[in-house]
């Protein structure tokens, strides 16, 4: 009996060892200028490039040449909810541009949250370059957030993706 009690102390001790080498590349990202924090699983590249009326700022980790984490942000010129139709709308208009521009088809949308921010969040299936985009979009006064997920299909709700996802963060201005 305590040969096994044993052994199975050794074999959680083990299990639970793994569970913290396969999180030793997750990488912190507590962005002051953006009011976020997420945790992405690897290292992040930093870069910024203009927008319209505006500057992206893009915090990523590339996986593979077919799988990339993503958070994206933006403030946009006061106004800019109302003259596309409110929220929901600008939400709309980002999706379909997103899908119009990488040749994607919206498969589902529906509101969501993390803690005390809401917005939406879309899948759209990207067939002739065999990947699927997993987003969630949120307007925090005139800051859009865009937090994604790009790769392979049937791995847009993995518990890598959805723990990436789960981890943005609005930090108070």
């Amino acid at each position: 009996m305590a040969r096994t009690a044993l052994a199975w102390i050794r074999a959680t001790c083990l299990v639970c060892a793994l569970a913290l080498v396969a999180r030793a590349d997750d990488v912190s990202v507590d962005d002051s200028d953006g009011h976020f924090t997420a945790v992405f699983p690897g290292p992040v590249q930093k870069s910024s490039q203009p927008a319209g009326a505006s500057v992206l700022h893009i915090i990523n980790f590339d996986e593979s040449d077919s799988v990339s984490y993503f958070v994206m942000w933006g403030d946009q010129p006061a106004g800019t909810w109302a003259r596309v139709g409110g929220v929901e709308a600008a939400y709309k208009v980002a999706a379909n541009r997103a899908m119009k521009s990488q040749g994607g088809t919206l498969r589902l949308e529906g509101a969501c949250s993390n803690f005390n921010t809401s917005g939406r969040e879309y899948i759209i299936d990207i067939p002739d370059k065999k990947l699927v985009c997993r987003v969630r979009y949120f307007i925090v006064g005139d800051r859009f957030y865009q937090d994604m997920y790009v790769g392979p299909p049937g791995t847009e709700f993995t518990p890598k993706t959805n723990a990436f996802l789960d981890s943005f963060r609005q930090t108070l201005r």
